[in-house]
């Protein structure tokens, strides 16, 4: 942009210069003037506008519309003349992209970036490491996270990643291993293992047992805690059986044979809820510990400095 200020300003400058000689003082004078207040208009207004352009897109971000926040940090990425800048607009919009699940666009904005900067190393695998988790590719997110952890990396954004890679390997059942990441790092992970000694000392529900359970209605469903769905599956099967047995004293055997379809839904959905509801308490307590160890959201881009990438801690 500004290289096509300054050439619109030569070419005015050009006529004018050509003009001179016709033109008496008071024309000059007026000239001179005009040609001074569009410069001075032409400078001021991009530095402006790429402020105010900032400023929306970092609101926009705020209140939740992340595809608009990313196309406006394109744009400033394209209007951008130095290297590094347009590099810290494409991680941003890279990352409001991550928002939005979008990994395709993440992946390109990221490329792009990196193709630009050669200094986006550490924030590009953050965002890299979010997205193989959202993709449900623990592997990718392992080396992720572990690159974070191995890397020259700052140690606030290093204990972020102990805490990511140790609820991976919870994940995948790898106790000591989360125990050893976290150990390695400095004492503020206390709390992550001690959700991890909590989550070993649990012990899940077996689906096996919670199917056989279920065979007496609803017990299934109370044996993985989910005593409301036992009460209604006790109820409904009750009826159910009242009617069989009622309709079949009384020779109505249409109703009956009506009843008893019911029934068999009601009873084996018992069966198979308690197989359900066992699996369903598994993964709550695996989720909660997951989440005691990686605590709440610690760590956030501070929009303020964009272009220049930073982030805000909140250990």
């Amino acid at each position: 942009m500004k290289t096509q200020y300054t050439r619109h300003w030569q070419r005015s400058r050009y006529a004018h210069d050509r003009g001179a000689s016709q033109r008496g003082p008071v024309s000059k004078l007026v000239t001179a003037i005009g040609l001074v207040a569009l410069l001075s208009g032409l400078i001021q207004v991009p530095a402006m506008a790429t402020e105010t352009d900032r400023m929306l897109a970092q609101q926009l971000f705020a209140e939740g519309d992340y595809r608009s926040a990313a196309i406006e940090w394109r744009r400033l990425a394209l209007q951008a003349t130095d290297e590094e800048d347009r590099a810290g607009y494409q991680w941003a919009a890279a990352y409001a992209y991550l928002r939005l699940h979008e990994a395709r666009l993440t992946d390109q904005l990221l490329d792009e970036a990196e193709w630009a900067s050669t200094d986006l190393d550490i924030p590009s695998t953050w965002i890299r490491a979010q997205a193989a988790q959202e993709q449900r590719d623990w592997t990718a997110a392992r080396y992720f996270w572990s690159t974070l952890v191995r890397g020259d990396t700052e140690p606030q954004m290093a204990h972020h990643a102990r805490r990511q890679l140790a609820a991976l390997h919870l994940r995948a059942g790898q106790l000591d291993a989360a125990r050893e990441v976290l150990q390695a790092d400095h004492p503020g992970h206390r709390a992550a293992l001690d959700a991890i000694d909590d989550y070993a000392t649990g012990r899940d529900k077996r689906p096996r047992i919670g199917g056989l359970l279920g065979m007496f209605p609803g017990l299934g469903y109370a044996y993985a805690g989910e005593y409301g769905n036992a009460f209604r599956s006790l109820i409904l099967n009750a009826i159910f059986i009242y009617g069989m047995v009622d309709t079949a004293q009384n020779d109505h055997w249409g109703a009956f044979a009506v009843i008893t379809f019911f029934e068999i839904t009601w009873y084996t959905g018992s069966i198979y809820g308690g197989i359900d509801a066992s699996h369903r308490y598994n993964q709550r307590r695996q989720d909660d510990a997951l989440e005691r160890i990686r605590g709440d959201d610690p760590m956030r881009p501070d929009w303020a400095h964009l272009p220049l990438i930073s982030f805000r801690y909140a250990f």
